[in-house]
This record gives C-alpha cells, sequence and structure tokens, in this order.
C-alpha cells in the first residue's frame, strides 16, 4: 500500500471513530462516552474480545466502563486501533479536562480486576502473562484547579471540540502521555501498541536532561506506578533519563525533598538509577580507555614516521655523497662503461639531474652546492 492510500485509509478510519457511525460498543470513562465497533476493537485487543465474547454484563448491555482510566490515553489507544497511530500532543480539550475535578485520579491494576456492574471485565486466562508479577495496584494523581469548571462530554458520537486556543507543545508532557499510553497497551493487551509508544517514549525524551526536575520527576512517577517491575519497556528509559539529570545537575536534584521522597519511597527506582549511573560511569570509564588507546598508537605511528622521515634523509645524504664522490673521481660510466662525460639535463628546486653523455642513462641528482 503506498502512503497515499494509507494516508486515505488512516483518514477514513479516524472519521469512522470520532463520527462512531455503526458502532455497536460504547466505552465509557468519567463522563466521555467512546462510540467503537466491535470487530476492530476486538481484533486488537483480547482483554476486550474475551469481554465482548463471555457472559459478563458488558457483553450484554454493550457498554464497558473504564472510569479508572485517563480519558487522553484511552482516546489515544482507540486512535491507534483504529489508525496504527496516535498523536501525543496535548489538545485544548486535554488542558481543560485537567482541570476538571473527574480527572484527579488515573489507576491501573495488573492480574487483579475484579467483574462488577460497571466496572472492567477479567479472566484469569487473559492475564496469564503477567502470573509471575505481583498483584498492584497503581494510581497517578495529577494536577486539580478547584476554581476551574468541568468539561462536559460531548453529545454526538466521539468528537470532543472545543473553541480553545492551541495548547503549547511540551517534551515532557509528551512522554508523559505516551507513558499512560503504554500502561494501557499493557493492561488491554495491545502488545504492537506498546512497541510504538516506547518508542515515541524515547524519541520525545531524548533532551530529557534540559528538563526541569519537576517534568523529571512526573515522568519516573508515571513509569514507575503504571508499569510492572518485570516490564523493562519504559524503565530502564526513565532510569536513564533520572541519571542523566542528576549527572547534568550536577548532583542538585538529589537536594530535591520530592525527588528524595520518590526514591525513598520505591527501591525499585533507586536501584535502576543507581544501575543506570554505574553503567553510564563504565561507558565513560571505557571510552576513555579507548581515547587513551588510541592516542598511544598515533604517538607511536608518529615516532615510527618520524624515525623513518630520519632514516631517509640520512640514506640520502649517504646517496648524494656517494654521487660526489663518483663525479670526483669515476672515470667511466657505471652503465655503458664509455669514458665517462656528463651532461646537465635540468636543475630544479636546488637539484641537479645529469645524464651520460654516450648512454644517455641517468646518472646523478644531488643537492646543488
Amino acid at each position: 500500500m503506498s502512503a497515499c492510500h494509507h494516508q486515505a485509509h488512516s483518514t477514513r478510519m479516524a472519521s469512522l471513530l470520532e463520527s462512531g457511525k455503526y458502532s455497536d460498543l460504547t466505552i465509557t470513562c468519567r463522563g466521555r462516552e467512546f462510540h467503537v465497533h466491535r470487530n476492530i476493537l476486538c481484533s486488537a485487543s483480547k482483554f476486550f474480545a474475551a469481554a465482548c465474547d463471555g457472559q459478563f454484563k458488558e457483553a450484554q448491555t454493550a457498554r464497558i466502563d473504564l472510569s479508572d482510566d485517563d480519558p487522553a490515553a484511552l482516546q489515544r489507544m482507540l486512535s491507534y486501533v483504529y489508525t496504527a497511530d496516535y498523536d501525543d500532543k496535548d489538545s485544548a480539550d486535554e488542558k481543560e479536562e485537567e482541570k476538571s475535578p473527574k480527572a484527579q485520579t488515573c489507576c491501573f491494576s495488573f492480574g487483579n480486576e475484579q467483574n462488577s456492574a460497571g466496572s472492567t471485565p477479567s479472566k484469569p486466562e487473559m492475564n496469564s502473562h503477567r502470573t509471575n508479577q505481583e498483584p498492584a495496584r497503581f494510581s497517578l494523581a495529577q494536577p486539580v484547579s478547584n476554581n476551574a469548571a468541568s468539561t462536559s462530554p460531548s453529545p454526538e458520537g466521539n468528537a470532543h471540540k472545543a473553541n480553545h486556543e492551541p495548547a503549547k507543545f511540551s517534551f515532557a508532557q509528551a512522554v508523559l502521555n505516551n507513558a499512560l499510553v503504554y500502561a494501557l497497551a499493557e493492561k488491554y493487551d495491545i502488545q504492537d501498541l506498546k512497541v510504538i509508544a516506547k518508542d515515541k517514549f524515547g524519541h520525545r525524551s531524548a533532551f530529557s536532561f534540559l528538563w526541569d526536575i519537576d517534568n523529571v520527576i512526573s515522568v519516573l512517577e508515571v513509569v514507575y506506578n503504571t508499569t510492572p517491575t518485570i516490564d523493562r519497556g519504559l524503565r530502564d528509559i526513565a532510569a536513564q533519563i533520572g541519571s542523566q539529570h542528576i549527572d547534568a545537575s550536577s548532583g542538585k536534584a538529589l537536594d530535591k525533598p520530592r525527588f528524595q521522597e520518590l526514591v525513598s519511597k520505591d527501591g525499585a527506582l533507586a536501584l535502576d538509577i543507581l544501575a543506570q549511573t554505574h553503567a553510564t560511569k563504565r561507558s565513560l570509564d571505557s571510552e576513555v580507555q579507548t581515547k587513551e588507546e588510541l592516542l598511544k598508537k598515533a604517538r607511536e605511528t608518529q615516532e615510527s614516521l618520524r624515525d623513518e622521515l630520519n632514516s631517509a634523509e640520512e640514506q640520502e645524504e649517504e646517496e648524494q655523497q656517494v654521487l660526489k664522490d663518483l663525479i670526483s673521481g669515476a672515470r667511466s660510466c657505471p652503465i655503458c662503461t664509455e669514458d665517462l662525460t656528463v651532461s646537465l639535463v635540468k636543475a630544479t628546486n636546488k637539484q641537479v639531474y645529469l645524464t651520460c653523455r654516450s648512454c644517455k642513462g641517468s646518472l646523478l641528482r644531488l643537492l646543488a652546492q
């Protein structure tokens, strides 16, 4: 499929998700409704396939409540399911939703979901790939403004529109958004989405050492609160971000109370940052050693070339002396053995070129006096 055809297909699928036309399943999340299509969603996620195929209440009512999830992250997950991509930049609507009291907490659970009225269905076989990890419930508190009015969901389809100024792009916020999408991809078993979210997370965090310490801490909190210990997809990158920021700030980050509180509460995070710092030091030591070895070889090569040059100069001096002696004492040409009679061919750059007049053989090249 050409890029043009792929773009056209993605546009049609995005329009289908936004309009909710022909939908046969409704997902609710903190006042928002997403009208989706079972065949599309269930083909991408075994979790939703089990929910729609089983004897759960959700399969009978064609409604699934995911109020424990972040609406914006859920929107991005659905966008990927329909179009194979998602936008990790904040929209103006998301800025408003962050002010809403409904967006206070974003919770994730692994392997211990309970099926009840209005809750997310779960089956043991759906979580079999997580049997070796500890059950845990992670929550992420988001900033709330008491002075902000709650945002109302759009009544038509999945469109959530408002007249806002474009949101200012933030790399740190994009990284947080990708971390939340990664967590949902793990929770709902969409493995290819995890790969995309990880790639976007790594790309957006390339210059994280320039971030403010609060942004770094927020990223660490999200990653370590929304991923299981055995999932190293984002944790290694996040720990590297923390380690780089400590180094870039000359250790000043360690003086921040919020950072101290974070690492004191999460031993896994502290250990990972320590491991990344040690790995970075080993890498730098290895790089320094390599450069020292290269410098040593360069010096040895320089000495060798100097010795060769000195040897060549000495050899040239010896040859010149031999030629001078030959001119002063020789009576016959060493090439044709006739009586030696020489003629000047040319003289350039203080060098004289002589030939034998009898055989025209090149005899001498000596420095002009």
